[in-house]
């Protein structure tokens, strides 16, 4: 079925076009046929490395979902870090908006970790999504957005479905106290450090239970 549907595209819109070949993904994954999805991705990334244009992080944050789905775990892992050391074809090189995409993928980490059940661990990459976010509202001088994206009221909010899923949602305040201290660095939010102090308070919370 793939091959006759792959060769019916062909025929209409020729397999240089990425955006036709995304959409294929799509479809392949729809039907079940994950390792034709996973190879139409690659695909279309290939073709869209021979352009000029920037398709943004999104599409290229699909092969390690699919992967995963595929039961093929150490490989999605890895693009996820690739696309954090190396990125993807095209991207902008803007700091803000990098940073921003950086929130994007450590958000997919996350939720790789909680559909892996590793809620805990899923915390740590859920508070740099949002610490990554930040950093990137600030890099791109939206102080007003920062000033609301930072505020206690919220980061208790995207915090608070994190801990109910690792059920450490009695801490709440402790973790929002933590988070409210990295974010105080504003200009220079340090994800590296954040990861351990995160980590470590998960950690210490877990063998009190």
């Amino acid at each position: 079925m793939f091959k006759r549907f792959f060769n019916s595209l062909q025929g209409n819109v020729g397999s240089s076009d990425p955006n036709a070949l995304l959409k294929l993904a799509t479809t392949l994954k729809q039907e079940g046929n994950l390792d034709a999805a996973i190879q139409t991705l690659r695909q279309a990334y290939a073709q869209i490395a021979k352009g000029q244009m920037t398709y943004g992080v999104d599409p290229f944050l699909r092969l390690p979902l699919y992967l995963q789905e595929a039961h093929r775990n150490n490989e999605a892992w890895a693009e996820f870090n690739r696309l954090l050391v190396e990125g993807y074809p095209n991207q902008l090189r803007d700091q803000g908006v990098r940073s921003m995409e950086h929130s994007k993928i450590y958000d997919k980490m996350r939720l790789f970790l909680q559909r892996d059940g590793k809620n805990d661990q899923a915390i740590v990459f859920g508070a740099l999504s949002m610490l990554a976010w930040a950093k990137g509202l600030n890099l791109q001088k939206r102080g007003d957005e920062y000033k609301k994206f930072t505020s206690q009221e919220s980061v208790e909010a995207n915090l608070k479905p994190l801990l109910k899923k690792a059920g450490l949602a009695a801490y709440s305040g402790q973790f929002v106290e933590l988070m409210l201290s990295e974010l105080e660095a504003r200009s220079s939010i340090d994800l590296a450090g954040a990861i351990k102090r995160i980590g470590e308070l998960v950690a210490q919370l877990r063998s009190t239970q």
